[in-house]
């Protein structure tokens, strides 16, 4: 049977704790014995609440976006063993819309089931925060997920009216109803007035706290949830490693110019020692008369798959590309000047851009082929910052869930708040990715062609030989010594005479008799 556990997660993907802003009947919780408001992070991270059991959307309320969700059967509590729920106030229309709410949505515990945010009905500024309330009993079949009491409470000089959830059972205090993560010492009991804690990390001493994963390869893999998504990342650095990347595709209307992700590699680097740390889907494709255009350019190992003249390459000339160069790295840049190096491994188009230089670059939008840029959808994204290459991946089907391009921007930036260049390849049911070989998203789907990282370790020599002298020279003043032989053999005869001389001044040489 579950544990009613109750946890939050920043956009990272890191478990929080939080106190309370604002705590069971005071302030405007006045008449509420199970309302505890959990202070908003910011704007920059919008902090989300994990469901505590397995439970069900039963009503909501889009005046302020209440969510009353029910337990699905008994789960153990603190005060038991029960059917319970819990409510929730005041996410944003977006967050909303991105965690799919709706009547008789399930979400597993642990699932990112509602959103930090600040919409209310009064219109009025009250800053980020989860309110939430919690009970033992089951919804009572009503539409809406509170009714209004004829109990008020003054607030600011102001008199309200109190409203209930509705609900066959009632309200309880927050540690009757959720087992509180390890060190949430703060979170104990009916608070006497309204507080104001900082959000902190769980202990990792946590036993309900999943530990990370050691990484298996050069790469490192980690997940973060952001908006209520759960986004892979992979990440290497650019300067530890010696780094090549490569394109694996084939020239339109060939027996391979589309493949499934584990058809895609480069045994070539690997017969050099590389070992594969990305992959992923590339560029967006299209058929046509049985074979498969990408929309751009696709250079493959040094050959140029797709003419650039050709309509599917030439239309995307301003376009967001990437480029691997033949002495490693990544060049992020738009299609027309990549289409000018001679130096380039492996090339493709982006579907879009994201950033540039450090700034927003959605070049390539503007052509939103296949509403790519404008739908939701699961999306790739290659991306750098001063020290990092990453690999950015998360699925869903076109329209139902997932980001929409313009979306794309905030999410680099909260991955790297030091990004510097991102592009968009192929999004949808097109997406996979591997990260040291192994898959953090896979999918059965054809694709055109694969981006692949590659890296080895540096050589290094840590007993360098000692530098020859360069004796080069020698030869050179030997052949002038025999060329100047007599005027050298002058030279000695006179020089000589000098300092014989200069010892008979000075009385160090006697000149014997005879002697002139």
């Amino acid at each position: 049977m579950q544990k009613a556990i109750l946890k939050f997660r920043d956009y990272l993907g890191n478990d929080l704790i939080s106190g309370i802003s604002n705590g069971q009947n005071v302030t405007s919780h006045a008449n509420l014995n199970g309302a505890n408001d959990f202070n908003g992070r910011g704007s920059w991270d919008r902090v989300d609440l994990l469901a505590p059991y397995d439970c069900v959307v039963k009503a909501i309320s889009r005046a302020d976006n209440t969510v009353l969700f029910e337990s699905i059967g008994v789960v153990q509590v603190p005060a038991g063993y029960n059917e319970c729920w819990f409510l929730c106030s005041h996410m944003l229309d977006k967050d909303f819309d991105i965690l799919g709410i709706e009547i008789g949505k399930t979400f597993k515990q642990g699932d990112p089931c509602y959103t930090e945010g600040n919409k209310n009905a009064y219109d009025v500024d009250m800053g980020n925060h989860i309110h939430m309330e919690q009970g033992i009993g089951r919804h009572d079949g009503n539409p809406s997920p509170y009714y209004r009491s004829n109990d008020t409470y003054t607030y600011e000089g102001k008199t309200y009216n109190t409203y209930y959830p509705h609900v066959t059972g009632y309200e309880c205090p927050i540690t009757d109803m959720f087992f509180l993560p390890y060190g949430v010492e703060k979170l104990d009991g009916i608070s006497t007035v309204a507080k104001n804690y900082i959000w902190q990390y769980t202990d990792v001493e946590d036993a309900d706290q999943e530990q990370p994963k050691p990484s298996t390869g050069y790469a490192e893999s980690y997940s973060m949830i952001y908006k209520g998504i759960n986004v892979k990342v992979g990440k290497i650095n650019k300067y530890d490693y010696d780094i090549r990347g490569s394109v694996d595709g084939n020239k339109y209307g060939t027996a391979y110019d589309h493949t499934t992700s584990d058809g895609f590699t480069d045994k070539d680097l690997i017969n050099k020692g590389y070992k594969e740390v990305f992959a992923s889907n590339g560029s967006t494709f299209y058929f046509y008369d049985n074979k498969a255009f990408a929309e751009g350019i696709e250079n493959s190992k040094g050959i140029i798959n797709q003419e650039y003249g050709l309509s599917c390459v030439s239309k995307f000339t301003e376009c967001m590309a990437m480029g691997f160069p033949y002495d490693g790295g990544i060049v992020f840049d738009l299609q027309k000047n990549l289409q000018a190096r001679n130096d380039l491994y492996g090339a493709v188009t982006a579907a879009f851009g994201i950033m540039k230089d450090g700034r927003l670059n959605n070049a390539g939008s503007e052509d939103n082929r296949g509403q790519c840029f404008t739908v939701r959808a699961g999306r790739t994204i290659w991306a750098e910052d001063d020290e990092n290459y990453y690999l950015i991946s998360f699925d869903a089907a076109d329209g139902v869930g997932g980001l929409t391009g313009d979306q794309l921007y905030d999410l680099v930036v909260s991955v790297s708040s030091t990004m510097i260049n991102a592009v968009c390849f192929d999004g949808g049911k097109s997406v996979f990715a591997r990260v040291n070989g192994e898959y953090i998203n896979e999918n059965s789907s054809t694709v055109k062609n694969g981006l692949l990282l590659f890296a080895k370790e540096k050589d290094i020599d840590v007993n360098p030989d000692p530098e020859e002298p360069d004796d080069s020279y020698q030869e050179e003043i030997e052949k002038l010594k025999a060329e100047n032989a007599e005027l050298i053999k002058m030279n000695e005869e006179l020089h000589n005479r000098i300092n014989s001389a200069i010892g008979i001044l000075n009385g160090t040489i006697e000149i014997e008799e005879g002697e002139e």
